[in-house]
């Protein structure tokens, strides 16, 4: 299976029973769809009698954005405002923005470290060089500076670290994904005999 059946595999274990939006409360409980949900259980249908949930739409949508990267955001925010106005049923709960799709699917990605480094590759200012304005190896200074020649608070260098253990939990948590990451050719169960 591919990396995107996996995903939405994940999500439909963790979805579980379907929501029940035939009453009128579906409105009064998902009025504002901008709201941060603890797990996919709470995530509401995208409109009402929809089979598919807001977060399930986005992903998608987060996934044709990132295979098509000549794609800017604006382009993505315009295209789900295209949606969400013109394309879905009234009383649809897309978001009509990037920074609002963002938003909803947040709480769902692997947390991520950024940190401050020396722009010459000399050290990471963590620990005992958390509050050093220069690297202590090149001298280099850490912040840019503004057009007024003062020091911003911005870094010359960052880097992202995506912390092990939450990755590690995300790609062995479903079963779909933990049997694709440990065969290398598919079913090892249908491979036996055969010289690997």
């Amino acid at each position: 299976p591919n990396v995107l059946t996996s995903i939405m595999s994940l999500f439909q274990e963790l979805k579980g029973e379907p929501i029940d939006v035939s009453d009128n409360t579906f409105k009064e409980t998902y009025l504002n769809p901008f709201t941060q949900y603890d797990n996919m259980r709470q995530s509401p249908p995208l409109y009402p009698g929809a089979k598919l949930s807001v977060v399930e739409a986005l992903v998608h949508m987060f996934d044709w954005f990132t295979s098509h990267p000549s794609l800017s955001k604006q382009a993505f925010s315009e295209n789900l405002n295209y949606l969400h106005n013109y394309i879905l049923p009234q009383g649809n709960i897309l978001p009509s923005s990037y920074q609002e799709a963002y938003q909803l699917i947040k709480p769902f990605l692997i947390p991520e470290l950024v940190y401050h480094v020396c722009p010459n590759d000399c050290i990471i200012f963590r620990k005992e060089y958390k509050n050093a304005e220069k690297c202590p190896k090149c001298n280099e200074e850490r912040f840019k500076r503004s057009s007024r020649g003062k020091y911003s608070r911005i870094p010359k260098r960052t880097f992202i670290y995506l912390p092990l253990c939450p990755r590690v939990v995300r790609s062995y948590g479903t079963s779909s994904i933990a049997e694709s990451l440990q065969s290398h050719q598919g079913n090892l169960a249908n491979n036996e005999g055969e010289n690997i």
